[in-house]
């Protein structure tokens, strides 16, 4: 069914602002900064943030934090339990050397949680991909509980990794393979798409490792229902036409079917979606050049019937220009059903940009809103966008929101443009 537009742009009348602290820099080594950030908040309150290593150290990078080695191979990988001060995430240890698991190569990381305390990480190598899980117990309990080195995906390219997880050990690993054409062997005579679902039901042990290619699937995000019980997964994506799709499955990825959400203008963003605690489901979605009312447009989606129909809202929080990149915004919604955005911004008659986050009580509801960033802006790149790819956003088990991003950074001595870059989180605050 089509999307139904329900509410006009929000950007005129919004609550009080948000309050978030200070910015806290992540990357503190200048040899190598990163990119491309992930946070995950668990029901104890722990904060992992992953990023991208920056270009230059890519393949290996100084990583003083490595007690016995002080080098990494993976991607970066924080905890935390204040927001404030921030450690490597425990690792394995092999004939006594730390965290071994820190030298596995690894460029694109994502996170993702079960119900049951299993935090996940998947890390990208190209031709395949790292697993690893840690279980925590409590506030600053967290122990590492498996690293696989390879999962043996059936594609023989891999690209941008997105985890989703629930219950006790169910996990949806979804791969890009670098072009619409592939099909994985198991998929039939179906058209080919972008990218292909595998599927672990032993908290990552193992995967399918042929998977389902999703459909005609350009970008594509995955997210999953926490309810008790539940066995709902879906797969947000954009095909190459112009179309916004639900992929779901009710019994935890055995079998899917197709849904529409609607219709887009521009092809260059991709979905982020998320489920709430009543079990809706909501997808967000940048379009740059709908018609009406700007050319911007932060265009969010429900579903309160498993993804079967769809309705819009055209929830842009407030005027200005939105970036030119993949990742414009990200969405999560908290425990008590507060809907959270984060999102690059060049307000009006500001020659910066900004990161801004968003949270409204309810949906067509008002924004309170708040500069995450402070100034510490993320800059532009040559082409005027900002830095970064995307940035993220979490809700801890307190409803407050937390959000990282990316800002340009000297190498070495020399401030050359385009060479370095660093992460920084923040945390709401009131």
């Amino acid at each position: 069914m089509a999307a139904l537009s329900t509410t006009a742009l929000a950007a005129s009348a919004h609550s009080p602002k948000l309050r978030f602290g200070a910015p806290v820099k992540l990357t503190l080594f200048a040899q190598c900064g990163g990119y491309e950030p992930g946070v995950l908040v668990d029901r104890y309150g722990n904060i992992v943030v992953t990023a991208h290593k920056q270009n230059h150290c890519d393949g290996a990078a100084v990583d003083p934090q490595g007690q016995t080695v002080p080098a990494r191979g993976m991607s970066w990988l924080w905890a935390s339990t204040d927001g404030k001060h921030f450690r490597d995430m425990p690792g394995s240890s092999v004939a006594g050397v730390d965290a071994a698991d820190r030298m596995d190569f690894g460029d694109e990381g994502h996170l993702a949680q079960d119900d049951r305390g299993n935090i996940y990480f998947a890390d990208l190598k190209l031709a395949d991909d790292t697993i690893a899980s840690w279980k925590a117990t409590g506030r600053g309990r967290i122990t590492q509980t498996m690293h696989q080195p390879v999962m043996i995906t059936g594609q023989p390219v891999d690209d941008r990794p997105w985890l989703a997880a629930h219950g006790n050990g169910v996990v949806l690993f979804a791969s890009n393979a670098g072009t619409t054409t592939y099909q994985s062997p198991q998929s039939g005579s179906g058209p080919s798409g972008r990218y292909t679902v595998y599927m672990s039901y032993d908290g990552g042990q193992t995967f399918d490792h042929l998977g389902v290619t999703i459909p005609n699937s350009g970008w594509c995000y995955p997210t999953a229902d926490h309810r008790a019980g539940s066995k709902l997964l879906y797969v947000a994506c954009t095909d190459d036409s112009h179309t916004l799709f639900a992929y779901v499955s009710r019994d935890n990825g055995h079998s899917w079917s197709v849904h529409r959400i609607g219709r887009f203008a521009a092809l260059d963003g991709w979905p982020v979606a998320t489920v709430g605690p009543d079990g809706t489901v909501y997808v967000l979605h940048l379009d740059r050049q709908r018609p009406s009312a700007g050319a911007w447009h932060l265009n969010l989606y429900r579903s309160t019937n498993e993804g079967g129909t769809w309705t819009r809202w055209d929830a842009t929080p407030q005027q200005g220009n939105f970036d030119d990149i993949a990742g414009a915004a990200w969405i999560d919604v908290a425990r008590d059903g507060s809907i959270g955005l984060t999102y690059y911004l060049q307000p009006p008659q500001d020659p910066n940009w900004h990161v801004y986050a968003a949270v409204t009580s309810t949906w067509g509801g008002r924004w309170r809103i708040a500069d995450a960033s402070g100034r510490v802006h993320p800059g532009s790149r040559a082409d005027g966008a900002p830095w970064g790819d995307f940035l993220s956003c979490a809700f801890g088990p307190d409803n407050r929101l937390h959000v990282v991003w990316t800002v340009p950074a000297q190498l070495g001595a020399n401030a050359v443009h385009g060479l370095n870059s660093d992460i920084y989180y923040a945390q709401q605050i009131g």
